[in-house]
């Protein structure tokens, strides 16, 4: 569902029912996305069973950005840990630029 500031103001608690309810709103600035309102999702509790070191740590760090809000979460958290304690970050090349310094070329690139 999207609004515009000015319809979210004057309607914010029909809205917030909405988000209640497990809907997203689109906050608006004329035809500019701007923000998100989402559902606030508890974090899943720090308690677990059999869970390897790798695994507690990375999902620990998923409940954080959850509780932030800064993903949201979809599925077993459980089974991302996993995957995340088997997958290590790919790291780049000896000697290649920063990826900050690549995006910035790119933009350089793009202007006109």
């Amino acid at each position: 569902m999207k609004a515009n500031i000015a319809t979210l103001k004057n309607n914010l608690s029909r809205y917030l029912k909405s988000v209640r309810a497990g809907e997203e709103v689109v906050v608006m600035d004329r035809d500019t996305p701007v923000a998100r309102i989402v559902p606030y999702r508890q974090a899943p509790s720090s308690k677990r069973t059999g869970a390897t070191q790798a695994q507690a740590g990375a999902s620990a760090g998923l409940d954080a950005m959850v509780t932030r809000g800064a993903i949201t979460h979809r599925g077993d958290p459980a089974a991302m840990s996993s995957w995340l304690a088997t997958h290590p970050p790919a790291q780049p090349a000896p000697g290649s630029p920063a990826l900050s310094e690549v995006l910035l070329r790119m933009r350089d690139e793009e202007r006109w």
